[in-house]
């Protein structure tokens, strides 16, 4: 893979100033990886190495994300790690391959336990994708054949929901079973979603009963937002002369299943998924482009070209990956919202003893300065006042320990927060 990136930056007029050549990613690797997970604090980043390196094909490495270097090396009994999660309290790790889940502890990384589906307890099991639910008791699994799984973590009582059916494949006269490609859950547990391929069909299910709730046809994938309720779902678009089918347009709805927004801007197969903070979009277009939309303002979204590999993750930090492994700080790009059109910048990032803060406000006006840990605990305020034109303030952070922090401008009731990172 070739490791020229080229960038082009549109909307958000407070970014044109950047050039292409200053984004650059903060390391690259050439690791055969197959999944990447963000622990949820953004200081640890596990990948599932794919199985053509021979035995490195068995190991899921923990890596420091700002830096790249390798931590921790844990062994699964089977090649290609096809699956990587952390818990959403980030105290375990849940690997997959080849029929069975290893869970690791991540303060000793040790392996705790363990989970196998065998072709006798589980015929024709295949994990597509794993997620925990918000509140950490489950992991619900999309299976290729099986269909839908909600495995209870402590005690591993397993319920499955098979809308699965045989659909025929018309040029070849074979017949396949369908299977569930995608899982999501609400974030306050009551529903889960299924994309169920290639059947074009997404189901939101009660969670407890396992019952459908809601069935949408002839549509690609859906997915909930992480903080209130909403969910996205891609629609399919058809050319029939060329025998493809694209799912480029995204539709949003309520919980009572009503459309309160859309978002048709590309013409390419793309995968749209909600950022952690569930006020942004990030949509990966094959090995095309990615594109960061701010769900506030959707004619705000910067495109990012030639970030080649199809397939990327961006956790709340606004890091992102993409295997190859390429790892960019995407802070100067997320949050920017409201507050007009200025861009609020931290110098620099990641930040030693010292942080350099600048605004140029457009007209005079009361601002806040606010600084605040991961926890959300607000840690005080860095500066306040009257400002007019342009604003710098040198803020000394030598107190502060390692680790990552948001600082939030507030200015006439309007807010714009951004990500800092410090290291020593």
């Amino acid at each position: 893979m070739k490791n020229i990136i080229i960038i082009a930056i549109l909307g958000f007029a407070c970014l044109s100033k950047l050039k292409a050549e200053e984004i650059t990613p903060l390391w690259k690797s050439n690791y055969d990886s197959w999944d990447v997970d963000f622990s949820p604090n953004g200081e640890l980043l596990a990948i599932g190495m794919g199985d053509s390196w021979g035995n490195a094909g068995y190991f899921c490495y923990i890596v420091d994300p700002f830096t790249g270097e390798v931590l921790h090396q844990l062994k699964n009994k089977y090649p290609r790690v096809t699956e990587v999660v952390f818990s959403p309290d980030g105290k375990e790790l849940t690997t997959y391959s080849k029929g069975a889940f290893y869970f690791w502890n991540t303060e000793t990384w040790e392996l705790t336990d363990s989970l196998i589906f065998t072709q006798e307890t589980h015929p024709g099991w295949d994990n597509y994708e794993t997620r925990y639910s918000h509140n950490g008791e489950y992991l619900i699994v999309a299976s290729g054949e099986t269909g839908l799984c909600v495995i209870n973590r402590s005690t591993f009582e397993t319920k499955f929901r098979d809308d699965n059916e045989i659909y025929h494949v018309a040029k070849s006269g074979i017949q396949y079973k369908s299977g569930v490609e995608f899982v999501s859950t609400s974030y306050d547990d009551k529903y889960i979603m299924a994309s169920i391929l290639p059947l074009d069909e997404v189901i939101i299910y009660d969670f407890e009963t396992l019952e459908q709730v809601k069935k949408y046809e002839y549509v690609y994938r859906g997915e909930f937002n992480p903080k209130k309720d909403e969910y996205l779902i891609q629609n399919m678009v058809e050319l029939p002369q060329h025998e493809i089918k694209f799912y480029s347009n995204v539709d949003f709805f309520d919980f009572e299943h009503n459309k309160i927004n859309s978002f048709y801007k590309f013409n390419s197969t793309s995968i749209y998924t909600y950022l952690d903070s569930g006020n942004d979009l990030v949509t990966y277009h094959g090995t095309q482009f990615v594109t960061l939309i701010d769900l506030n303002n959707m004619d705000n979204y910067i495109v990012f070209n030639d970030i080649r590999g199809g397939y990327c993750k961006i956790n709340q930090y606004s890091m992102m990956v993409i295997p190859n492994v390429r790892v960019f700080d995407l802070s100067n790009y997320l949050g920017i919202e409201n507050a007009g059109s200025n861009p609020f910048i931290l110098s620099p990032n990641p930040a030693n003893n010292q942080i350099n803060i600048s605004y140029t406000f457009e007209s005079p006006a009361e601002y806040n300065i606010n600084i605040s840990d991961v926890t959300g605990n607000n840690l005080g305020v860095i500066d306040s006042g009257y400002g007019s034109g342009e604003y710098l303030f040198q803020y000394n952070c030598e107190q502060l320990p390692i680790g990552t922090y948001f600082i939030t401008l507030s200015i006439n009731g309007d807010n714009i927060t951004k990500q800092i990172q410090i290291m020593r």
